[in-house]
């Protein structure tokens, strides 16, 4: 067991760092919502080191309750895992604060869509700000689906060593082995669910990294042959 935390250290950081982030987008939304003109003054830089402060601290904790509580026996483990690789208690707390951590995410998705369909009521249907709110509430109801059926999922199952006792401790130590599963899923389910539901944010994407400079060669190339084809007709 000391072996494998020291190894899954890395792991563990931002295995709770992506937990909370989860957090911060669900207030950040929140936020833009409430207060959308406030939200557009905010400073980006300053604001995006103020959102990493909750990230990092929560990601700092559970290494550091981990190591301070080790197992002096040293067990042999099943797997080298989140879940096995540290003490029972440090496990149990490490659990208890992804769940209250996973239930103020859905409570968040929860009230943007609440806000949402009440600022929609007296809207015509096929109205921009209809459409908007009907994008927003779609959005926050596949990712609260989504994170429930993943990330959530995830931390109820490691609890089953303490809700079912009873059950055999090799069941239970393969159970949460392959929580990994659900949990891996979610990992990146902000990007993909906004992807697919808002065309702004896949606009954004294009725009950045590899991808957006690939997009403004092929953009620029198109533009080109347009312009040279539209010239030639003329001619």
């Amino acid at each position: 067991r000391s072996e494998c935390f020291h190894f899954i250290i890395p792991y563990l950081f931002f295995s709770n760092y992506q937990a909370m982030m989860y957090v911060v987008i669900g207030a950040d939304m929140l936020y833009s919502i409430f207060h959308p003109f406030r939200y557009l003054r905010v400073q980006t830089f300053p604001y995006l080191i103020l959102i990493q402060i909750p990230c990092i601290l929560f990601g700092i904790e559970h290494p550091l309750h981990a190591y301070f509580n080790m197992d002096p026996d040293d067990p042999i483990i099943f797997a080298c895992n989140p879940p096995l690789g540290t003490s029972g208690p440090a496990m149990q707390m490490w659990n208890i604060t992804n769940i209250i951590v996973s239930i103020t995410v859905v409570l968040l998705y929860g009230i943007i869509a609440v806000k949402m369909l009440c600022h929609s009521r007296g809207t015509e249907e096929n109205t921009a700000k209809a459409k908007f709110t009907r994008g927003v509430v779609k959005s926050a109801t596949v990712l609260t689906i989504f994170f429930s059926a993943s990330w959530f999922l995830s931390k109820i199952n490691d609890r089953f060593a303490v809700l079912f006792p009873d059950i055999k401790p090799e069941v239970i130590q393969t159970m949460q082995t392959y929580s990994v599963i659900p949990a891996v899923a979610s990992f990146a389910q902000t990007y993909y669910v906004h992807f697919m539901m808002s065309r702004d944010y896949r606009e954004a994407f294009k725009k950045c990294g590899l991808f957006g400079l690939f997009a403004t060669r092929s953009t620029t190339s198109i533009r080109k042959v347009t312009v040279t084809t539209t010239m030639s007709q003329a001619n």
